[in-house]
């Protein structure tokens, strides 16, 4: 946030606490208001658990018309879907008596339990459960700040058009070299990054364009640990001399008027690129002092450390859980369950040493030829102890995979949206 908004919030915040003249937007009902901002994985986790209660009115902020799934999105990015296939209506939930605002929100106001909208409307929550996702830290590549129309990064809702055309027009100039760079973690999605650069290469190869994938990669391997050998394997025998993977990049100058990288691995002159930044959260978080590069929150109950009336769910919760869909689908629904059980008189409450069931995840590598790779990641805790995750990885890419992950999307989405 600018500091002329923030200002502006907090000279309109003393004025309403001082004359409560502002449009202020209220529940209607006597029952508790959630507020929920975003709606996507996350939000909607909690929205549908909330809403199927029938104890609480609900209000969600999300700007975006429609829902947009960034996981199956490849297959969109290399033409095999429309993206109608991955976008959603929110219809569904306006039938389930869940007020949408279209509206960008400014600031929150954790003292008057207020949120500022763009639109200069004040709202008032009982409970927020915020889910605003990630932001780009450009701070490593300084010369791109000011050139974000070259260099889509699509790994947020509607972006994923831009890199889409880059891809394509890639294509159409018969190939070159396509850099893609994959950050330190924590980032959305670990797998993608490998996923893109095995599916643009499977493209390259299928049209005989004379074109390769290079990965300039900050780890020391894939991420997460247990896929790395299946990503490498996979890497090495079926797009030998379309994919070249350098693990360990971590400092990178990259020139956009040249074209060029220098990096540990030498210097590469691309013809096209994903330039994929660290991540943080939405800037949302630092501004209503809910945490530093990601929101601090309570395990398992993902409440703010900051403030009890405050719930914060999906990636930018600061959590050891790995930043997916399904995971913040599910941490949603924990929110949302926790919360109900603290408006109902009825607080869980965690007795040091209990064990308690994390949200889990399921995600797809897709690696080309209608094969993918199936992560399955069970967690769980013992309170006063960090969290411990299992994981289970197929060994190679299969096609039972490929099928199970559009059967894992459209049961989710319905979940979600249906």
């Amino acid at each position: 946030m600018s500091c002329w908004t923030r200002r502006r919030w907090l000279q309109t915040a003393a004025l309403l606490s001082l004359t409560s003249t502002a449009p202020w937007v209220r529940a209607t009902n006597a029952k508790p208001h959630i507020v929920i901002v975003g709606g996507g994985w996350g939000g909607l986790g909690a929205v549908r658990a909330l809403a199927e209660s029938g104890q609480v009115a609900l209000t969600l902020i999300e700007s975006n018309p429609a829902f947009l799934s960034c996981p199956l999105s490849i297959s969109y990015l290399i033409g095999e879907v429309p993206l109608s296939k991955i976008r959603k209506s929110y219809h569904r939930l306006e039938r389930l008596g869940v007020r949408h605002l279209q509206i960008p929100l400014l600031h929150v106001a954790r003292d008057l339990r207020a949120l500022l909208l763009a639109d200069g409307r004040a709202i008032t929550y009982d409970y927020l459960i915020l889910s605003p996702g990630i932001t780009y830290d450009w701070s490593p590549y300084p010369t791109l700040a000011q050139r974000l129309h070259d260099y889509p990064v699509a790994f947020r809702p509607f972006e994923h058009t831009a890199l889409k055309a880059r891809w394509q027009a890639f294509l159409a100039a018969g190939g070159g070299l396509f850099l893609i760079t994959i950050p330190k973690p924590p980032y959305r999605c670990p797998p993608a990054p490998y996923e893109r650069a095995a599916m643009f290469a499977a493209a390259i190869k299928r049209r005989g364009i004379k074109g390769k994938v290079v990965v300039l990669d900050a780890n020391p391997n894939p991420l997460p640990p247990p896929i790395a050998k299946p990503i490498l394997d996979t890497f090495a025998q079926r797009y030998a001399g379309l994919i070249e993977y350098y693990p360990n990049q971590e400092k990178l100058t990259i020139d956009p008027d040249r074209r060029t990288v220098e990096s540990p691995a030498g210097q590469l002159t691309y013809a096209a690129a994903n330039i994929i930044p660290p991540m943080i959260a939405s800037d949302l978080i630092r501004a209503a002092g809910l945490g530093n590069r990601y929101a601090e929150v309570q395990l398992p109950s993902f409440r703010s450390v900051a403030d009890e009336r405050i719930y914060i769910v999906g990636d930018a919760a600061g959590t050891p859980l790995p930043k997916s869909g399904h995971v913040a689908f599910g941490a949603g629904q924990q929110a949302a369950y926790h919360l109900l059980a603290e408006i109902t008189g009825k607080p869980k409450h965690y007795a040091p040493g209990e064990a308690v069931q994390l949200p889990a995840g399921i995600c797809w590598a897709k690696m080309g030829d209608h094969t993918a790779i199936g992560i399955h990641v069970t967690a769980n805790m013992v309170v006063g102890e960090a969290p411990k995750l299992q994981f289970q990885v197929d060994s190679t890419p299969t096609l039972e995979s490929y099928r199970a992950a559009w059967q894992w999307a459209t049961q989710q989405w319905n979940a979600m949206l249906g």
